[in-house]
């Protein structure tokens, strides 16, 4: 995703945002205005805020479907993209033991931290579709253990990616700057 891509997503979450607080000031300030019970207020209130946010909610999968029907994108590329990367962060996902060692009383979990460390790092696994490419992006954490854990699985990502999308072939992962890695793929 390019800085522009970044920028424009960033504007539109703005947006998102303020039309979310706007919603909710007016709906305080008719709440506020109100004469009645305070029993019927507070029911009043909670249907309201449930109301604004069942609408901004709305307002914003219309505001992400948009943007993506006006880069050109297309429907089945979002669903693709977004299906790929769920599956993909679920076999990526490194399983943590809930085993305690104890060493002179205490418990210690080395490799808990380590697979919590690169677990995290799954929510930065993305796969965006377009028409003729797809890219996959994934920022490692910093420290080296976690970082050589799924630098291991770097293969298998790559075998997995190109069952789960078979229109497409992936290249190799590779560093893009310091723990920024990446990965393109083509349309066949």
């Amino acid at each position: 995703m390019t800085m522009r891509h970044q920028y424009e997503l960033l504007k539109a979450s703005l947006l998102i945002g303020f039309f979310s607080f706007f919603c909710l000031w007016l709906s305080n300030l008719i709440i506020k205005t109100d004469s009645l019970s305070a029993f019927n207020s507070i029911a009043l209130q909670t249907f309201g805020l449930a109301f604004l946010m069942a609408i901004s909610s709305i307002i914003s999968i219309i505001l992400i479907i948009s943007y993506w029907l006006i880069k050109g994108y297309g429907l089945g590329n979002l669903w693709q993209s977004l299906w790929v990367t769920f599956a993909i962060r679920q076999y990526c996902h490194v399983a943590t033991n809930s085993q305690l060692t104890l060493i002179d009383g205490k418990h210690i979990t080395p490799s808990n931290k380590v697979n919590n460390r690169a677990n995290r790092s799954l929510h930065t696994l993305n796969v965006l579709f377009t028409k003729q490419t797809a890219t996959l992006t994934w920022n490692l954490p910093y420290n080296h253990e976690s970082k050589e854990l799924l630098v291991t699985l770097f293969p298998n990502i790559k075998t997995e990616l190109n069952q789960l999308a078979t229109d497409y072939i992936f290249n190799d992962i590779t560093n893009v700057k310091r723990n920024l890695y990446k990965a393109t793929a083509y349309r066949i």
